[in-house]
C-alpha cells in the first residue's frame, strides 16, 4: 500500500524548488554534466582528431571510435546488474569520473594499437558504467517520492544533455583558436573529474 501512494503522488510545481535544494541532486546534476560532457566530446572529435593527426581513414577513424557506443553496452549491463550483488552507488560514479580521463589519455596519446585499442574498449566501458545508477540513486534519496523523483532524474539528465551539447561546441572553438586538439580535449576529459569529486562529495 506504501509504494501504490508513493507511486500515485501528483506532480507539484512547489516540488522543483525543493529538488533543487537537494544537495545530492545537485552534485549528481554537475557530475554527470562533466562527465557526459568529456565523453560526448570524444565521442564526436575522436574521428577528426585520429583522421588529422595519425592519418586515419574517416571509415577506420569512425569504426574505432564506433567501439565506444558498442562496449558501452558492456558498460551499461555491468552498471545495471553489479549493483545487484554491490548495492554501493559511489563506487560506480568514482569508476566513471577517474576511468574516462584515464583511459581517454590512453585513446590520444599515441598511435600504438596495444595501447589504444584497451583504451577505447575501456574508456567505452566506463564512459557507460554509471548511468544505471544515475536513474536509482534519485530514487533513494530520503525524502524523494515519486514526483520528486522524476524531476530529480530529469533535472541530472537535463544537466548532463547541456553539458553533451556545450563541452564539445567548446573543444571545436579550442581546435580552431589554438590549431591542435589537446587543449580542448585534454579540458574536456579533465571535466570528467568533477563526477569523481561530486561522488565524494555525496551524502
Amino acid at each position: 500500500e506504501g509504494h501504490a501512494d508513493v507511486a500515485a503522488t501528483p506532480f507539484a510545481l512547489g516540488d522543483v524548488p525543493a529538488v533543487l535544494r537537494n544537495r545530492t541532486v545537485v552534485l549528481l546534476a554537475i557530475g554527470l554534466g562533466g562527465a557526459l560532457g568529456a565523453f560526448i566530446s570524444l565521442q564526436s572529435w575522436l574521428p577528426t582528431y585520429y583522421h588529422e593527426q595519425w592519418h586515419y581513414t574517416l571509415d577506420r577513424a569512425g569504426s574505432m571510435t564506433g567501439l565506444l557506443s558498442f562496449f558501452g553496452i558492456l558498460g551499461a549491463v555491468l552498471g545495471s546488474a553489479v549493483p545487484v550483488r554491490f548495492p554501493r552507488r559511489r563506487p560506480f560514479l568514482l569508476v566513471g569520473g577517474l576511468g574516462i580521463p584515464l583511459f581517454a589519455a590512453g585513446a590520444i596519446a599515441a598511435d600504438v594499437p596495444a595501447l589504444l585499442y584497451p583504451s577505447i574498449v575501456l574508456l567505452g566501458i566506463v564512459g557507460w558504467v554509471f548511468m544505471p545508477i544515475v536513474f536509482t540513486i534519485p530514487l533513494e534519496v530520503p525524502g524523494m517520492n515519486a514526483a520528486r523523483a522524476g524531476i530529480a532524474v530529469a533535472i541530472v539528465l537535463g544537466a548532463g544533455n547541456l553539458a553533451g551539447f556545450v563541452v564539445p561546441l567548446a573543444v571545436g572553438v579550442a581546435r580552431d583558436q589554438a590549431g591542435s586538439f589537446a587543449l580542448g580535449l585534454g579540458g574536456a576529459c579533465a571535466l570528467a573529474l568533477i563526477l569523481a569529486a561530486a561522488a565524494w562529495l555525496m551524502p
